[in-house]
């Protein structure tokens, strides 16, 4: 390697830092309760109250249920999407729970969605304990309602019902490579639709010597990568972005600082 000469680094990124998530729905306290063994879904809630049907395509990561004393029943989260007039089909489902009474009951799971679909749920039959009733509501908290349990991929005709709304919630995460997992919390890597756990690191070929031509290779499937190169010190640490080195290939310069060993780099 010339002397003062130090080695740049490629940092190679799929995307930006992952997007905020969004809760979809509402956890209160209920005072009414819901008839068992049918499905709900929240069709509309006034302007201003939260909303049940997601606002991006993305991945349902978890939900929860704020259970009252009279918690006497199993539930699963459901998520519908609209298939023309009453009728929607169910597209995902959470596994089966047992709220625990008296507390706000939350439970992980992974859903992916479309914008637009809704957010409901199926309850067993376990003494119609409160979830479907509050406060102040208006003809504009609409839900749906069908008999039993639709299976994902099917569809039903929903009966829509004024003045209620249910105490669920979903946490609803972006799914910036499309590989099924949240970017906050199931995905370490949401750049990249092939790994979920740390991204792989690109590769770097060429000499490190003033003139000379360095190459980066994207390791992993990266949904359309970016690249900026580093100025790192002899340890590979310090690192600086390099101005203007933003191509696959940067030819090293003059101005380095001192000698330096090549270093790896993350997405």
């Amino acid at each position: 390697m010339a002397a003062g000469v130090a080695v740049a680094a490629l940092a190679a990124a799929g995307a930006q830092d992952a997007p905020a998530s969004t809760t979809l729905g509402s956890t209160f306290s209920p005072n009414t309760g819901c008839t068992s063994g049918d499905t709900f879904i929240q069709e509309a809630t006034p302007a201003g109250a939260p909303s049940y049907a997601a606002p991006f395509s993305g991945v349902i990561s978890s939900w929860s249920y704020q259970a009252t004393a009279n918690a006497l029943m199993t539930m699963k989260l459901k998520v519908a999407r609209a298939a023309g007039g009453t009728n929607y089909t169910t597209v995902g489902e959470s596994t089966t729970q047992t709220p625990a009474a008296n507390t706000t009951n939350t439970y992980p799971t992974r859903i992916a969605v479309q914008a637009g679909d809704v957010i409901g749920f199926y309850q067993t039959n376990g003494g119609q304990p409160n979830i479907c009733g509050m406060g102040g509501l208006t003809a504009a908290d609409q839900y749906g309602i069908t008999g039993g349990d639709p299976a994902p991929g099917t569809t039903a005709s929903y009966l829509t019902n004024i003045t209620v709304r249910y105490d669920v919630s979903a946490q609803l995460e972006r799914d910036a490579d499309g590989d099924g997992y949240g970017d906050e919390t199931q995905d370490v890597c949401f750049t990249d639709p092939s790994t979920q756990g740390a991204c792989p690191a690109p590769t770097i070929a060429g000499t490190a010597q003033i003139g000379q031509t360095l190459t980066g290779t994207p390791s992993g499937a990266p949904v359309s990568p970016s690249y900026q190169w580093l100025d790192c010190d002899e340890g590979g640490a310090s690192c600086a972005p390099i101005a203007g080195a933003t191509a696959t290939s940067y030819v090293v310069a003059s101005s380095a600082r001192p000698p330096a060993a090549p270093t790896g780099a993350s997405w």
